[in-house]
């Protein structure tokens, strides 16, 4: 019921913006979630690399690879991170904590992505080109 909420909350404040995406609130997915996802018509379930896997064949997996929060604000260390996902030649996603971003945190970010969006083994996508299968496939990703 919380999730058919707050899809409904979603779709009447965002309209045609929302995008059947999921991302389980700190990775608590189980299989009832899932289910639930289904019934719903979600198309894609974004959530921790690192987390237990579950029968969600029929739904795309954008996993999150690098954790922008858990990072101790040393952008080489950020860096190291990312670029170990990303040669694993599959999309790698950054999971950000919008509520709690300062200033200085938004900008580095920008930057960030304003490199990646200019580097040339790099292709950005939305997160929503998976969903419709329409991501080219990369030697490099990077989900916005």
């Amino acid at each position: 019921r919380d999730i058919e909420q707050g899809k409904r909350l979603l779709q009447e404040r965002l309209e045609t913006i929302c995008e059947p995406i999921f991302t389980p609130p700190w990775n608590r997915c189980t299989p009832a979630t899932v289910k639930a996802l289904r019934a719903l018509d979600f198309a894609v379930l974004s959530r921790d690399r690192g987390a237990e896997r579950l029968d969600a064949k029929d739904l795309h997996e954008l996993s999150v690879s690098v954790d922008w929060c858990r990072h101790s604000g040393d952008m080489n260390e950020l860096g190291r991170r990312l670029a170990a996902a990303l040669e694993q030649h599959r999309p790698a996603g950054i999971m950000l904590h919008h509520a709690v971003m300062k200033e200085d945190g938004l900008r580095t970010l920008r930057e960030l992505l304003h490199l990646l969006d200019r580097h040339d083994r790099v292709n950005c996508h939305l997160m929503a080109a998976f969903a419709a299968n329409d991501a080219p496939e990369a030697k490099t990703t990077c989900v916005q």
